[in-house]
């Protein structure tokens, strides 16, 4: 089975070099590891050209995550690989994590005739606890099979990734997972595996939500809000219409509050929000 490891890196030199560690160590060695170096500008280059046993993929200028990790996925498919395994530079594979999901394919390969669309690790903290910005979406009813992802080491069928298509180019921070790894879940039964683990090497072990809002954290969410507001005012997880309008302007409230409540520069960034809020009703999407 021909597997390509990718990771996604923006200048975080030192952990690039603990994810690409942990990537050498692992038990069983995938094909290739890629590097998608996303405009990095702290000496990433240079260290990378040292590296004779990784490829390289090299933006010049960073135009978002989304661009990132879809070059990634498009590399698979055009240098035929089988499988493709994605993760950001912060994500620290234990040695056994890709044998783990080889050994969860010898015993599935498909469901019901249909092939397995992707496989998630369970994602760990620093201190060994769940990470709490990567806990599994699980389909109704089930303990493994899943709804929805992140990006923190899922393993992708390239077959499926022709299939479903590239993902949105232009959703610039959150939701690019999930829209992504749920178009693929509807119609190819995908699991989480737990015995594959990974650390995410984040600094703090939280749930994204607006009451941790601080202004470290405001552009994240700001543009965040764009793609919350396109997927759910386009139903794309075919919620009820209560139910989805409900969890849209409740987002939205929450936005105005903490940001007014939480930020030293609210009437600024209320513009800003504003601004996001009304993109995501007008988004049109454009794929990697």
């Amino acid at each position: 089975m021909k597997v390509c490891a990718f990771v996604l890196t923006y200048n975080r030199l030192s952990l690039l070099q603990e994810c690409i560690d942990c990537l050498r160590k692992q038990t069983v060695l995938p094909t290739t590891i890629l590097v998608i170096d996303n405009g990095s500008s702290d000496g990433t280059a240079s260290w990378l050209k040292q590296q004779s046993d990784l490829e390289v993929l090299t933006v010049i200028q960073n135009e978002g995550a989304a661009n990132g990790f879809g070059l990634g996925f498009k590399y698979a498919i055009e240098h035929n690989y089988d499988w493709a395994w994605c993760m950001d530079d912060d994500t620290l594979p234990t040695p056994t994590a890709y044998e783990a999901f080889l050994n969860y394919l010898k015993e599935k390969v498909s469901i019901e005739h249909k092939p397995i669309g992707f496989l998630a690790s369970e994602v760990l903290w620093t201190d060994g606890s769940l990470c709490k910005s990567n806990l599994p979406h699980f389909a109704n009813g089930s303990k493994s099979e899943l709804k929805l992802a992140t990006f923190v080491s899922t393993l992708y069928n390239v077959k499926v990734l022709k299939e479903v298509g590239p993902i949105i180019k232009n959703f610039y921070q959150w939701y690019v997972d999930a829209e992504f790894t749920f178009r693929i879940a509807k119609d190819f039964p995908s699991f989480n595996v737990s015995e594959s683990k990974v650390v995410h090497k984040t600094k703090d072990n939280i749930v994204y939500s607006w009451n941790n809002l601080n202004d470290e954290l405001y552009s994240k969410f700001a543009t965040g809000i764009t793609n919350h507001v396109f997927l759910y005012s386009n139903n794309y997880f075919k919620q009820t219409t209560f139910k989805r309008y409900s969890d849209l302007i409740k987002n939205i409230l929450s936005a105005y509050f903490y940001t007014i409540k939480r930020t030293h520069h609210p009437l600024k960034n209320i513009k800003t929000l504003t601004k996001n809020i009304f993109k995501g009703f007008k988004m049109k999407p454009e794929y990697q």
